[in-house]
């Protein structure tokens, strides 16, 4: 069911109709800061196809209805979320749309209490595969209980390569065993802007892409 539920989701439409381009789909759990990062890891479980998604559920033998949680004080989930339930009707499946305060919805996602998938922002501090791909498996950041030892054997044997090419192909090998299972999907990428005048260079930048520190040029 999480390889179909993916698969009804258009993130092609939700980037360009949605949000006007201001976000790219995303088919990597990691972005393209991160040597590691793969345009199309997730492969065919992050393609918009109906057709299969009815096929998985069929299989499945599922029947009823999927609650999507995200922040009610969130208008740009509450627009993602509106948009995936309208995708699963084109298949009859049902998903509901459920704002949920943000102070509750910490506390389900904390006391393992979500009754469906939820909606979040995942950042970094800075790009190393590590932020995105060990991360997953550490269960105080997430609450997702997933544990699987093909991963987490490539995630140890990555954090001790001897160089980076090699650490990237485990990195690589990790993200396929997590997005084979789906228990976190990839949705979008944010576009990011930076204004800046001919007077002010840009030393360094955050994680959410602050500048931090500027060199004045101009007397």
């Amino acid at each position: 069911m999480r390889q179909a539920f993916s698969m009804i989701v258009n993130r092609e439409s939700i980037s360009k109709d949605l949000f006007k381009d201001a976000t790219v789909p995303a088919g990597s759990l990691m972005p393209n800061s991160v040597s590691a990062y793969r345009e199309d890891a997730c492969g065919q479980y992050c393609t918009f196809d109906p057709d299969a998604a009815k096929a998985l559920i069929a299989k499945s033998g599922f029947t009823g209805s999927i609650p999507l949680n995200y922040s009610s004080a969130n208008t740009t989930d509450a627009a993602t979320a509106l948009a995936i339930s309208n995708s699963a009707k084109e298949i009859g499946l049902e998903i509901e749309p459920k704002p949920v305060p943000a102070d509750a919805l910490a506390e389900t996602i904390n006391s393992y209490k979500l009754d469906g998938p939820v909606i979040q922002l995942w950042g970094s501090s800075f790009p190393a595969a590590s932020e995105w791909v060990a991360s997953v498996y550490v269960d105080a950041n997430y609450r997702l209980q997933y544990s699987d030892p093909e991963g987490e054997a490539a995630v140890a044997a990555a954090l001790a390569a001897p160089t980076q090419d090699e650490a990237d192909a485990l990195w690589q090998k990790a993200e396929d065993w997590i997005l084979a299972d789906q228990v976190i999907q990839p949705l979008y990428q944010q576009v990011m802007y930076i204004a800046h005048t001919e007077c002010m260079t840009p030393h360094a930048a955050g994680g959410d892409m602050q500048i931090y520190r500027t060199e004045v040029t101009c007397k």
